[in-house]
């Protein structure tokens, strides 16, 4: 059965019956640019988690109205998939503090901290005006939502690496993010989180780059 192009099924209990939205997949991966330049990641991120939001009708990933309906951790490849109702509009969160760098000798993983250098159309990334855009495709996405706001992804509102879709018959799987320790998208300084400085800043990068095995060349973007 088809209702505004959405698959349907029909489920009876009974005498009674309705119409259930069928699912559809809902992938994509998460990986490092060892250059931050945001031209593709190269280098899986496993252990990551990725929440997937329900939005509550206002079209704001506020966290106002919105329900959180799965949490996943992405594999050893960097993938994550899940099954979504078709027709439900959701928010696709990434969680940049459990991105783990291959670490020098010594090197301790709670003193990283990436931060987004590309995602997918849908994408909620920094305009380089203070402000936010929407991609139509995929492409560079520094900063994630606002350049020099350090994400905390426990939280929608507070979610800095986020997609926004409606979820079509046949699903999405291309909801593809990167992340870099080799990147920086503002000048503020300070502190972003236990153990860590502000997000894509200054002090944060070179943080990383002490602490990761191979040293990289830091790209300010």
């Amino acid at each position: 059965m088809r209702s505004n192009d959405l698959r349907t099924s029909l489920v009876c209990v009974g005498l009674m019956c309705s119409t259930v939205a069928q699912a559809a997949t809902v992938s994509g991966s998460v990986r490092e640019d060892a250059s931050g330049l945001g031209t593709g990641g190269t280098t899986a991120l496993a252990d990551v988690e990725v929440r997937i939001w329900s939005d509550g009708g206002d079209g704001q990933p506020n966290g106002t109205d919105d329900t959180l309906l799965t949490t996943l951790t992405t594999a050893a490849d960097g993938s994550f998939s899940t099954d979504v109702a078709e027709g439900t509009a959701i928010w696709v969160t990434i969680d940049s503090r459990d991105a783990v760098p291959a670490l020098d000798a010594g090197g301790q993983a709670l003193q990283t901290w990436a931060e987004q250098v590309r995602g997918p159309a849908g994408s909620w990334c920094a305009d380089g005006t203070g402000g936010t855009r929407v991609l139509s495709a995929a492409g560079a996405c520094y900063g994630g939502r606002l350049a020099g706001t350090s994400d905390n992804a426990t939280a929608l509102g507070t979610s800095e690496h986020l997609i926004g879709l409606t979820v079509a018959p046949g699903g999405r799987t291309d909801l593809d993010v990167t992340l870099a320790f080799a990147v920086i998208t503002h000048t503020g300084t300070g502190f972003g989180a236990t153990g860590r400085f502000v997000q894509g800043g200054v002090q944060q990068a070179l943080r990383n780059a002490a602490n990761l095995a191979t040293k990289p060349t830091l790209a300010f973007v």
